[in-house]
């Protein structure tokens, strides 16, 4: 189209304008100029000259199968350098570091700190252990003589001690475990079951005798009676430990029933998972 319109307006030229040499240079300018303006304007990007574009190879198809690249071509080694064959070095490896042997009677991994330090009934002497405490349960019911069975929860514990710090939160159980077996009969058994949780088991004397099952039954009543407010009675005054005065007077709630044969297997898996055993 362009080459048809430069034609035509060479034509047109030639025969409207004067043929004399200036007039027919500036007629052969414009007519040159002037149809490719013309199809720009009547074709707009039509007319510009196609662009070739160099295309690449041709990717394979999506999901047809990738041929993998030719391997790279062997390296040869010059002449002059293939005579010089260095001696190979020789890699030692380094002993591996050995672990120190852990120290006789101690154990290898560290024992967890709770609240209350590491194992903080070790070195209460007014505590037994969980499965010791069983045991006198179990002894009671086979002898035939009756015992009392008290739960004894202390709310708050746990979380004071650890405000604390593992050395007060020690002193803290200690202080606590303390008043409670001054409460209790001397005959008594107190043990810590974990967490804010202690277990006491209480004798009751003469539960089988000539009186009669009434008079064992008063015996039994009676230290019911006495456990609920004997145990609370020792927090009334404060407990100061590591300067600061802490309060666990209505902290104390007590549980306490006579001991009977089906409470034992419930009380043996209780004592398994107390700490200390």
């Amino acid at each position: 189209v362009t080459q048809a319109a430069r034609l035509l307006g060479l034509v047109a030229a030639i025969l409207l304008v004067a043929t004399t040499p200036p007039a027919l240079a500036v007629t052969v300018l414009v007519a040159a100029l002037a149809p490719w303006s013309l199809a720009r304007l009547l074709f707009g990007r039509a007319a510009a000259p196609p662009v070739r574009v160099r295309r690449g190879p041709e990717a394979p198809p999506v999901g047809g199968p990738v041929a993998a690249p030719p391997p790279p071509p062997p390296a040869t080694i010059p002449e002059e350098d293939a005579a010089w064959d260095p001696a190979p070095v020789a890699v030692v490896e380094a002993p591996a570091l050995a672990r120190p042997a852990p120290e006789p009677g101690r154990d290898a991994v560290a024992p967890a700190v709770g609240p209350f330090g590491a194992d903080p009934a070790a070195d209460v002497a007014h505590l037994v252990p969980a499965t010791a405490l069983v045991q006198a349960a179990s002894t009671a019911l086979e002898g035939g003589g009756g015992a009392i069975l008290a739960v004894i929860r202390v709310d708050g514990l746990a979380g004071i001690a650890e405000h604390l710090g593992a050395t007060g939160g020690g002193i803290l159980f200690t202080e606590t475990s303390g008043r409670l077996a001054e409460a209790l009969p001397d005959a008594a058994l107190l043990a810590w079951m974990g967490d804010e949780t202690f277990a006491a088991l209480v004798p009751v004397a003469d539960t089988v005798t000539d009186r009669g099952a009434g008079a064992a039954r008063a015996d039994v009543d009676d230290v019911l009676g006495a456990l609920g407010h004997g145990l609370a009675a020792p927090f009334a005054a404060e407990m100061i430990v590591e300067g600061r005065a802490i309060s666990m007077e209505d902290a104390i709630h007590v549980e306490a029933t006579a001991l009977q044969g089906e409470m034992l297997p419930d009380l043996v898996q209780w004592a398994s998972t107390a700490p200390g055993g």
